[in-house]
């Protein structure tokens, strides 16, 4: 009957618990009054104030997304940056070891090095 007064269906108040629940209330956890201020912004259609704040917060999370591609970018450059001079070293020492049956089987410090660098 209180769904029905805010024009609502069982499935609108179903998702918006879901939508209320995934910022980190233990997914089963709701308070009455959070619930029902939910219900009340559903009602009708959405405000262009809904649509503004929506889509400030896209805005947000693009911004945060493409400083984290920058810093793993960066981060992902670095290592690569470490192997190469590895590869480098290892490639530049003589042989110390003599190979035996079992260690030419295996790839050498270099070639683990330069598969790890495709």
């Amino acid at each position: 009957a209180v769904l029905e007064m805010w024009e609502l269906n069982a499935g609108d108040a179903w998702a918006l618990f879901k939508l209320l629940t995934a910022d980190g209330n233990n997914g089963h956890e709701l308070g009455v009054e959070d619930f029902v201020g939910g219900c009340m912004r559903l009602k009708g259609a959405a405000r262009s104030i809904d649509l503004a704040l929506v889509a400030r917060e896209n805005r947000s999370l693009g911004k945060k997304l493409m400083k984290f591609v920058v810093q793993t970018r960066f981060g992902l450059d670095s290592v690569r940056g470490e192997l190469l001079e590895l590869k480098d070293m290892l490639s530049s020492q003589p042989s110390k070891r003599r190979p035996s049956a079992s260690s030419a089987a295996r790839p050498s410090d270099t070639s683990t090095v330069e598969s790890m660098l495709e």
